[in-house]
């Protein structure tokens, strides 16, 4: 997207909060059991969980040897890592964790290692909060702790008026078309696409969840601007490109068919 290169060099804040999501949501996903996104493994789990106690009955050394094999490919672990990102991400500021307290939501409430998850989420927190505190006495000589810094100003007090009063209309009036320029003409149909297909395939339609859920916050906001919506672009880029390779793929059968 052009905003993209537009932006990235202007608000470092906003840029680097958008890497550090980009990152922590590419490695969250790689998490191994992270089938709880898909709808028709919970659907399979009794049947399967029938026919795998029969096969390892049955053939028991080859299931000795599949583990062994897949302990000895070990994958590095993408979940510690999601986890410290977003809170290096949660340091620089503090609305970072708006989409993530959706997604950690949503990935406690399908998973059974619930314990594993609120301790890892836990240590990286108080590692990063610890870490914060420690940067700004530095920096500033005195105690200071920029999340109650930032609820204080913009939601107690609303000082986020001094830089103006936009309507709830505004994102879909300016923001959207600024930041995504010619991609809005076939955006709403690659959003509305993705989402039937994938609920098609028993899968779910993470990133509309997420969209949905960081612009239900934006849009409360009296004050608004179109960085605020930069962590989201790469998904709105991908919802979009989505769209379009599916609508290629049957202009191209199309075409041989003529």
């Amino acid at each position: 997207s052009w905003w993209a290169y537009y932006c990235l060099i202007r608000t470092y804040s906003n840029s680097m909060e958008t890497t550090f999501f980009i990152l922590a949501f590419y490695t969250w996903l790689r998490i191994p059991d992270l089938s709880f996104l898909h709808y028709e493994n919970r659907k399979r789990k009794t049947t399967s969980s029938s026919s795998s106690t029969e096969q390892t009955k049955d053939k028991p050394l080859e299931a000795n040897t599949d583990q062994t094999s897949k302990l000895s490919k070990r994958e590095p672990n993408f979940e510690v890592l999601s986890y410290f990102l977003v809170g290096f991400s949660c340091m620089i500021r503090t609305t970072a964790i708006i989409p993530w307290i959706f997604l950690w939501s949503y990935q406690f409430y399908h998973t059974k290692r619930r314990v594993y998850q609120v301790s890892l989420i836990a240590i990286a927190g108080t590692i990063s909060i610890i870490s914060l505190i420690i940067i700004d006495y530095v920096n500033y000589g005195y105690f200071v702790f920029p999340p109650w810094e930032f609820v204080k100003f913009n939601i107690i007090r609303k000082g986020g008026s001094l830089y103006g009063i936009q309507p709830w209309y505004w994102f879909y009036t300016v923001a959207y078309p600024t930041i995504l320029g010619p991609y809005l003409l076939a955006f709403p149909q690659s959003l509305i696409l993705y989402v039937w297909r994938e609920y098609k395939k028993n899968r779910c339609p993470i990133m509309f969840w997420v969209l949905c859920v960081v612009m239900a916050v934006n849009h409360s906001s009296i004050h608004k601007e179109e960085r605020f919506l930069l962590p989201m672009e790469p998904l709105m880029v991908a919802v979009f490109a989505y769209g379009v390779n599916w609508f290629a793929k049957r202009w191209a059968l199309v075409m041989k068919i003529y």
